[in-house]
Protein backbone atom coordinates (compact mmCIF):
# COMPACT_ATOMS: atom_id res chain seq x y z
CA UNK A 1 0.00 0.00 0.00
CA UNK A 2 2.80 2.49 0.78
CA UNK A 3 4.58 1.58 -2.40
CA UNK A 4 1.44 2.37 -4.40
CA UNK A 5 0.90 5.32 -2.35
CA UNK A 6 3.93 6.97 -3.61
CA UNK A 7 4.11 5.67 -7.23
CA UNK A 8 1.02 7.79 -7.08
CA UNK A 9 2.15 10.91 -6.20
CA UNK A 10 5.08 10.20 -8.43
CA UNK A 11 2.70 10.16 -11.36
CA UNK A 12 0.26 12.58 -10.08
CA UNK A 13 3.57 15.18 -10.12
CA UNK A 14 4.64 13.90 -13.69
CA UNK A 15 1.32 15.04 -14.58
CA UNK A 16 1.41 18.25 -13.03
CA UNK A 17 -1.55 17.42 -10.68
CA UNK A 18 -0.18 19.33 -8.07
CA UNK A 19 -3.24 19.53 -6.03
CA UNK A 20 -3.66 15.76 -6.28
CA UNK A 21 0.29 15.60 -4.91
CA UNK A 22 -0.72 18.26 -1.91
CA UNK A 23 -3.21 16.96 -0.60
CA UNK A 24 -1.01 13.19 0.15
CA UNK A 25 0.32 15.60 3.08
CA UNK A 26 -1.10 16.86 7.02
CA UNK A 27 -1.31 20.54 7.29
CA UNK A 28 1.10 21.84 9.23
CA UNK A 29 3.45 19.99 6.88
CA UNK A 30 7.53 20.53 7.48
CA UNK A 31 10.41 19.65 5.52
CA UNK A 32 13.47 19.63 6.67
CA UNK A 33 16.96 19.88 4.90
CA UNK A 34 20.06 20.05 6.87
CA UNK A 35 19.69 22.85 9.21
CA UNK A 36 16.67 24.56 7.34
CA UNK A 37 13.31 24.39 7.66
CA UNK A 38 10.49 25.05 5.56
CA UNK A 39 6.59 24.86 7.35
CA UNK A 40 3.86 24.40 5.03
CA UNK A 41 0.59 25.81 6.46
CA UNK A 42 -2.09 24.90 3.84
CA UNK A 43 -2.37 23.08 0.33
CA UNK A 44 -1.79 25.57 -1.31
CA UNK A 45 0.95 27.34 -0.25
CA UNK A 46 2.87 23.73 -0.47
CA UNK A 47 1.04 22.84 -4.48
CA UNK A 48 2.90 26.24 -5.21
CA UNK A 49 6.22 25.07 -3.94
CA UNK A 50 5.55 22.08 -5.84
CA UNK A 51 4.94 23.72 -9.06
CA UNK A 52 7.97 25.89 -8.98
CA UNK A 53 9.94 22.83 -8.25
CA UNK A 54 7.86 21.22 -11.64
CA UNK A 55 8.69 24.44 -13.36
CA UNK A 56 12.58 24.56 -12.72
CA UNK A 57 12.57 21.01 -13.84
CA UNK A 58 11.09 21.67 -17.25
CA UNK A 59 14.40 23.43 -18.02
CA UNK A 60 15.72 20.23 -18.38
CA UNK A 61 13.35 18.73 -20.67
CA UNK A 62 11.40 17.18 -17.77
CA UNK A 63 9.20 14.27 -18.83
CA UNK A 64 8.42 11.84 -15.93
CA UNK A 65 9.27 11.00 -12.44
CA UNK A 66 9.41 7.71 -10.17
CA UNK A 67 9.35 6.95 -6.68
CA UNK A 68 10.87 3.80 -5.46
CA UNK A 69 10.08 3.20 -1.67
CA UNK A 70 13.40 1.56 -0.64
CA UNK A 71 12.48 1.10 2.96
CA UNK A 72 9.84 1.37 5.51
CA UNK A 73 9.83 0.96 9.33
CA UNK A 74 7.55 -1.39 10.83
CA UNK A 75 4.21 0.48 12.00
CA UNK A 76 4.25 1.93 15.58
CA UNK A 77 0.31 2.71 16.04
CA UNK A 78 -1.11 4.68 13.43
CA UNK A 79 2.49 6.09 12.48
CA UNK A 80 5.73 4.52 10.26
CA UNK A 81 8.78 5.85 8.32
CA UNK A 82 9.46 5.32 4.88
CA UNK A 83 12.35 6.36 2.69
CA UNK A 84 11.65 6.88 -0.78
CA UNK A 85 14.03 7.59 -3.92
CA UNK A 86 12.73 10.31 -6.41
CA UNK A 87 14.38 10.04 -10.50
CA UNK A 88 13.57 12.76 -12.61
CA UNK A 89 13.90 12.15 -16.38
CA UNK A 90 13.94 14.15 -19.36
CA UNK A 91 12.47 13.02 -22.75
CA UNK A 92 15.49 10.96 -23.87
CA UNK A 93 15.05 9.04 -20.71
CA UNK A 94 17.93 10.42 -18.80
CA UNK A 95 18.29 11.23 -14.98
CA UNK A 96 17.60 15.12 -14.40
CA UNK A 97 18.21 14.28 -10.98
CA UNK A 98 17.70 12.12 -8.18
CA UNK A 99 16.89 12.88 -4.30
CA UNK A 100 16.04 10.53 -1.23
CA UNK A 101 13.48 11.76 1.51
CA UNK A 102 12.54 10.15 4.50
CA UNK A 103 8.66 10.87 5.36
CA UNK A 104 6.97 10.27 8.71
CA UNK A 105 3.57 9.05 8.04
CA UNK A 106 0.06 8.53 9.88
CA UNK A 107 -3.10 6.17 9.15
CA UNK A 108 -5.53 8.70 8.04
CA UNK A 109 -9.38 7.97 8.47
CA UNK A 110 -10.47 7.47 5.56
CA UNK A 111 -7.62 4.03 5.13
CA UNK A 112 -5.15 5.52 3.89
CA UNK A 113 -2.26 7.46 5.58
CA UNK A 114 -0.84 10.81 5.38
CA UNK A 115 2.66 12.68 5.41
CA UNK A 116 3.51 14.44 8.41
CA UNK A 117 6.99 15.80 7.41
CA UNK A 118 9.83 15.02 5.36
CA UNK A 119 13.55 14.90 5.76
CA UNK A 120 15.64 15.27 2.97
CA UNK A 121 18.32 12.37 2.93
CA UNK A 122 20.21 13.23 -0.73
CA UNK A 123 18.82 16.73 -1.16
CA UNK A 124 17.98 17.94 -5.02
CA UNK A 125 20.98 19.65 -5.99
CA UNK A 126 20.77 20.78 -9.57
CA UNK A 127 21.10 24.29 -10.27
CA UNK A 128 18.44 26.78 -12.28
CA UNK A 129 21.13 28.71 -13.46
CA UNK A 130 24.89 28.44 -14.53
CA UNK A 131 26.29 30.34 -11.27
CA UNK A 132 25.80 27.40 -9.48
CA UNK A 133 24.11 29.92 -6.22
CA UNK A 134 22.10 27.42 -3.98
CA UNK A 135 19.86 30.54 -3.75
CA UNK A 136 18.71 29.31 -7.26
CA UNK A 137 18.39 25.67 -6.46
CA UNK A 138 15.46 23.43 -6.05
CA UNK A 139 16.00 22.98 -2.55
CA UNK A 140 15.50 26.27 -1.67
CA UNK A 141 12.44 26.57 -3.92
CA UNK A 142 10.93 23.78 -1.58
CA UNK A 143 12.79 25.47 1.40
CA UNK A 144 11.86 29.34 1.22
Amino acid sequence: MRTDFFEKFAAEFSRRRLDLAARRFNYPSAFYLGGATKVYRTQAELGAALDAYHARLNLFDYSRTRAKVVCMTPKRGDKQIVWVDWCHFDGSGDEIERTTVKYFCKNAHEGSFKIQLAEYIDPPCIPVSDDADPEHSHTTLLLH
